[in-house]
């Protein structure tokens, strides 16, 4: 009886152990990224204990794509995507859907848009005829002195332009 306790403790000992190691791993998925750029952001992501999403290469534009998302004060969820370039030398930053819309509210939206357009200088807002919806996007220029923090100063900057913006746009939702 008194081997099988042991046995029984080596084993519980054992599995701590191995669950130790395997959420140690977990924060350093930035491993797993293939560019540079990628790389510091998803380490500076980990770093500051941020959630993420790390969704790899994609399609045929070969870019390699993390996604992140916040809580507003207008919008309960602000998902954004960035989109890091093979040759690191920019990351587009999209929220897609930032609302859905009526076609007959097209023109007057297309108003609105140019409007926050003017306002928010750095980012833009367009519509997306495929789904009718309003996309917002800011662009980070990189190089291998851009740190993951500078990278991450742009993704905060969109999520309050879009949760600002929201106002504005809500009366064209559908």
């Amino acid at each position: 009886r008194k081997y099988k306790e042991e046995e029984s403790q080596k084993m519980k000992h054992s599995a701590k152990r191995w669950l130790a190691l395997l959420l140690a791993a977990v924060p350093a998925l930035a491993i797993d990224a293939q560019y540079a750029g990628t790389r510091n952001f998803l380490s500076y992501l980990d770093d500051n204990g941020i959630k993420y999403s790390y969704m790899g290469i994609s399609g045929t534009n070969e870019y390699e794509q993390v996604r992140v998302v916040y809580t507003g004060d207008n919008l309960s969820e602000i998902t954004i995507n960035c989109y890091f370039a093979k040759d690191n030398t920019r990351c587009a930053l999209l929220c897609w859907n930032v609302i859905d819309y009526d076609e007959a509210q097209l023109l007057p939206l297309i108003s609105e848009l140019n409007n926050l357009n003017k306002q928010y200088r750095y980012a833009r807002f367009y519509t997306d005829s495929s789904d009718n919806s309003v996309t917002a996007q800011f662009d980070v220029l990189l190089d291998e002195n851009i740190s993951g923090r500078f990278v991450h100063r742009g993704l905060c900057a969109l999520v309050d332009i879009v949760d600002a913006a929201y106002p504005s746009l809500k009366p064209y939702q559908k």
